[in-house]
């Protein structure tokens, strides 16, 4: 899949850009979520040759001869490279989970205290990368405690016939009573 992705476009043609609109097509992103048919027939035919393997499918990885008793490998590391490589490893293969939620998932099933400290003080690159912006905080009126405290009034127009008519509208926020 590697080799056959890997190719780059040779400029004998022009590239359409991927966002905007297009005429007889429509936004031009929707249009791009599905492959196109040639594309399609590349990846297909990729994920059906056989692969051999190759040294760097076993890069990294560490205790690979572990006994299997039938449950899963309890996450005990003792030292803090070990347990910075299995964190790493989990956060991938769980979706990135909040710091907190994974330490206390790792205490719950016996986690070593190297492990649960690194899951607790781990920064991932991925998630500092893609997180979401931060939301505008919305604004709010002060809550109300008493009575006449905060008041909030609008104007709102009726039009009856040829002629508009103020009426206006007041609230006490500590009753929200008219």
């Amino acid at each position: 899949m590697f080799l056959e992705l890997r190719r780059k476009c040779d400029g004998s043609h022009q590239h359409c850009p991927s966002e905007g609109f297009a005429p007889g097509i429509g936004f031009r992103t929707r249009y791009m979520e599905n492959y196109q048919p040639g594309f399609a027939g590349v990846i297909a035919a990729a994920m059906m040759t056989d692969e051999t393997p190759s040294e760097m499918d076993f890069a990294g990885a560490v205790n690979e001869d572990r006994q299997h008793t039938g449950e899963l490998i309890k996450p005990l590391a003792s030292n803090r490279q070990d347990a910075v490589r299995t964190v790493q490893r989990l956060r991938r293969n769980l979706g990135h989970p909040d710091k907190d939620a994974l330490a206390e998932l790792l205490a719950s099933r016996g986690a070593s205290d190297v492990i649960i400290d690194v899951a607790k003080n781990f920064n991932c690159a991925s998630c500092s990368r893609y997180r979401k912006p931060n939301a505008a905080s919305p604004s709010t009126v002060p809550t109300a405690t008493k009575f006449n405290d905060v008041v909030q009034a609008d104007v709102m127009w009726i039009k009856v016939n040829d002629q508009k008519i103020p009426i206006l509208h007041v609230i006490d926020l500590a009753s929200s009573k008219f």
